[in-house]
């Protein structure tokens, strides 16, 4: 019987790397930001989005919250805007919208405000002609159900504000792309 090769994607200077190895990665990068080893979680995340053209966006994100983390406010930013200029470009400007403005508020929270002044100001010039959300659309769905704090695929954290709900019980994996069922659905 005829069988189809595993799909092999382009990852570290031209190696190929299948799906089996990239998801062995992202759980490394993800196992590392829990335990406080912020730099080479970073490395790892910057590594995987080329290879990702889905999901890089969310792997730039969290590199930047790796290295933000790890006191690299000034480098964060580059990965930081990477991630948020995806979402722009895939006419995702609410979430874009959405997740810039949390994560200037986590760099004001770490005191880092000369770049958390950068970012916004950055941000506020990609979005200008975006119009801004409305207080119906902002509002959040009356009641979702709780969601896990980890994917049981790829041990990613689950932010209920930056996943996409498949359904009313159903939201997709921001970085490996697994659908995740809320708790006691």
């Amino acid at each position: 019987m005829w069988r189809r090769r595993p799909r092999m994607r382009r990852l570290f200077g031209g190696a190929r790397v299948g799906r089996l190895e990239e998801r062995t990665l992202l759980t490394q990068a993800h196992e590392l930001f829990s335990q406080g080893q912020y730099l080479q979680a970073a490395e790892i995340y910057e590594r995987l989005a080329p290879s990702a053209p889905r999901r890089a966006a969310s792997f730039y994100l969290q590199a930047g919250r790796a290295r933000l983390y790890a006191g690299q406010a000034e480098q964060s930013l580059a990965s930081f805007e990477q991630g948020l200029l995806m979402l722009i470009e895939r006419s995702r400007w609410r979430t874009a919208r959405r997740i810039g403005a949390q994560i200037v508020a986590e760099m004001e929270r770490l005191k880092h405000l000369p770049q958390a002044q950068a970012l916004g100001a950055w941000l506020q010039q990609r979005m200008m002609g975006f119009p801004q959300v409305s207080a119906p659309e902002a509002a959040a769905p009356a009641r979702r159900p709780r969601l896990p704090l980890k994917c049981p695929s790829c041990g990613g954290a689950v932010n209920p504000e930056e996943v996409e709900w498949l359904d009313g019980e159903t939201v997709e994996c921001v970085y490996c792309g697994s659908s995740i069922r809320a708790e006691g659905a």
